[in-house]
């Protein structure tokens, strides 16, 4: 029979431990290669997709990195009103919302690490991009002739769970 100190030491491993996996990144997100294209230059990253909803409310918390040309990629699973925010984001970000045709709607450049401040696009979006501060700097939204193009992620998208 377990003495009380005995039930508060099993208990401990077994609720700390676990959290000790799941509070960092336990498994490596999918990752694919999404392009975008703007004025007819085109700009490729390695993106990260936040696909389950515990990976999408996480992002980038905590990262004290982000190498130049990776990406954190989200899909709404369809078009939405959203306000994201940099809490306990680490890195300054640029935030690239897309709608459902790939077109660019919004762009929230050189966001502020450790902010609670709403970044809130005026009108609905799919797909969100974070890159990193300067990245997004390239791409207009006074032309239609940005478009993201997910072909070789459309068959992680469509495992992801809405």
């Amino acid at each position: 029979m377990f003495t009380a100190s005995y039930r508060t030491q099993i208990s401990f491993v077994f609720l700390v431990i676990p959290l000790l996996f799941t509070s960092g990144r336990a498994h490596a997100l999918q990752t694919c290669t999404l392009l975008l294209t703007t004025e007819g230059r085109d700009f490729s990253f390695v993106s990260e997709m936040a696909l389950e909803p515990a990976e999408r409310e996480r992002g980038l918390m905590g990262r004290k990195t982000l190498s130049p040309h990776h990406a954190m990629f989200f899909d709404l699973g369809e078009m939405a009103h959203v306000s994201m925010w940099m809490k306990d984001t680490l890195i300054p970000l640029d935030m690239v919302f897309f709608g459902e045709d790939g077109r660019l709607l919004y762009l929230s450049n050189d966001t502020t690490p450790l902010s609670l401040s709403l970044i809130t696009p005026p009108v609905a979006v799919r797909y969100i991009l974070e890159v990193n501060a300067g990245e997004g700097q390239s791409f207009s939204l006074d032309t239609h002739l940005n478009q993201l193009t997910l072909s070789n992620c459309l068959s992680s998208l469509a495992r992801a769970p809405k």
